[in-house]
C-alpha cells in the first residue's frame, strides 16, 4: 500500500510537466495567430501586393503543422511508454524504488527533448520570418541605419523612454501590438530604435 501510493504521487508530480509542455503549445499557437493579425493589419495599412502576404503566411502555417505533428509524435511516445512502464510495474508485484526512479527518468527525457526542440524551432521560425517579413515591407536597407542610428548614444540615452507610463502599458497590454511613437524631427526618435 505504501509503495503504490509513493508511486501514484510520482506518477502525479509528472503531470504537471505534461500540462506545462501542453500550455507552451498552445501559446505558440496563439502567438503565430496574433502575429497573422498583426502581419495583415500591416499589409492593408501600407498597401502592399497581397499575394506575397500569403506566401509568407502559408510558410508560417507549414511549419505551424510540422511543430503540431512533432507534438503528436512525441505525446504518442510519451504515452506508449508510459504504458509499458506501468505495465512492467504492474507485473512486478511491487518493483523497488529503482525501477520506479527509471521509469520516471524514462518519462522525463521526451519531455525534455521535445521543450527544447520545440523552443529552438520556434526561436528559428520567429528570427527568419520576422527577416524575411522586414525584407519585404521595406527595401531600404534598415540595417546600416539601425547601425548607424546606434553609434555615438550616451550611457543613459532613452532611460526615460523606458521607464514611461505609456510604454509600460503598452508592453503588458493586449489590445494593441503597435506602438507609435512620433515627434519633430531632430527628437531623438531614431536613437530610440
Amino acid at each position: 500500500m505504501f509503495w503504490c501510493c509513493r508511486s501514484l504521487r510520482k506518477r502525479n508530480a509528472f503531470i504537471p510537466k505534461v500540462v506545462q509542455v501542453s500550455v507552451a503549445l498552445t501559446t505558440t499557437t496563439y502567438e503565430l495567430q496574433r502575429l497573422t493579425c498583426i502581419l495583415e493589419r500591416a499589409v492593408e495599412s501600407v498597401g502592399a501586393p497581397y499575394n506575397k502576404f500569403q506566401e509568407l503566411l502559408g510558410k508560417i502555417s507549414q511549419e505551424q503543422v510540422q511543430v503540431d505533428a512533432y507534438s503528436s509524435l512525441v505525446a504518442a511516445e510519451q504515452q506508449q511508454s508510459i504504458e509499458a512502464n506501468l505495465e512492467m510495474l504492474s507485473n512486478s508485484g511491487g518493483a523497488n524504488h529503482q525501477q520506479l526512479a527509471k521509469v520516471l527518468d524514462d518519462l522525463q527525457r521526451p519531455i525534455n527533448r521535445m521543450d527544447d526542440y520545440l523552443k529552438s524551432l520556434q526561436d528559428q521560425l520567429q528570427a527568419a520570418e520576422r527577416l524575411q517579413i522586414l525584407e519585404w515591407l521595406s527595401t531600404l536597407p534598415y540595417k546600416k541605419y539601425h547601425n548607424q542610428a546606434q553609434k555615438n548614444i550616451l550611457q543613459g540615452t532613452g532611460a526615460w523612454f523606458l521607464k514611461n507610463k505609456q510604454l509600460l502599458e503598452w508592453r503588458v497590454s493586449s489590445f494593441s501590438s503597435i506602438l507609435w511613437l512620433h515627434g519633430i524631427p531632430g527628437s531623438g526618435k531614431t536613437k530610440l530604435t
